[in-house]
């Protein structure tokens, strides 16, 4: 008898697995009327629950949570699950992909730091060093074959240029602030409490992300590309790199 119990569970635990939530969410929102799309909305958000809450052990599966929050129409918590998800695997398109349709929806802009096609420079930078890194490989194959000075200088020179974006890569990196995201709309001031008259003049909404530049008691600076302000510290999830 208590193995049918055990098996019960186990298939009630599967049913309501964050994945099969995921699944019937999108089977709800396919039927395309009110009461369904209601329906996956509430199935998105009962997911992005279940894999935030399995994420700590897979971090993989913050990639799945912050798509869920978009499905559900969250895209300020998406933003802080794709964010989560991008301190482990910094260099997934995909991901920065996702992050700026989510910005997009949650009306935020970049922080700073990101090259064109809203991805970092870093993952440019990447690009470029696996690019070139393999037409160095391409030139010395054609070396060893030919024998020729000349195709001796090109690969070098090559590869000298594949190190200097390899080490723009590090140095992009490196140079990072820590990262927060404002959880709900917060009007920023000038100093470090609410007396500091307001700046910039309209709220950080939702969702925005911020460099962290300076710390003092409850309050911390944030920079968001040349905005500077103060916000209470409470208002924000701070991403650790």
């Amino acid at each position: 008898m208590a193995f049918f119990f055990l098996l019960a569970g186990f298939l009630c635990a599967e049913d309501l697995s964050p994945q099969r939530l995921y699944n019937s969410a999108v089977v709800e929102l396919s039927k395309n009327t009110d009461e369904s799309k209601a329906s996956a909305i509430e199935l998105f958000k009962s997911s992005a629950m279940g894999f935030e809450a399995v994420a700590s052990s897979d971090y993989r599966h913050w990639f799945d949570a912050g798509t869920a929050r978009f499905c559900a129409s969250e895209p300020a918590l998406a933003i802080v699950d794709l964010r989560r998800f991008l301190v482990h695997d910094y260099f997934r398109a995909e991901a920065w992909d996702n992050l700026a349709e989510a910005r997009k929806s949650a009306l935020t802009r970049a922080p700073g730091g990101e090259g064109p096609a809203v991805w970092p420079w870093s993952l440019w930078f990447l690009d470029a060093a696996s690019l070139t890194f393999g037409l160095a490989l391409l030139a010395l194959g054609v070396f060893l074959f030919t024998r020729k000075k000349s195709i001796l200088r090109l690969t070098c020179g090559i590869a000298a240029i594949t190190i200097l974006f390899s080490g723009a890569t590090a140095l992009s990196l490196a140079v990072r602030e820590p990262l927060a995201v404002i959880l709900a709309d917060t009007q920023g001031r000038k100093g470090d409490a609410n007396v500091y008259s307001p700046q910039p003049a309209a709220p950080w909404k939702a969702g925005q992300e911020a460099w962290i530049i300076g710390k003092r008691g409850d309050w911390i600076r944030i920079k968001v590309g040349a905005d500077f302000s103060w916000i209470p510290r409470d208002s924000v999830e701070i991403i650790n790199r």
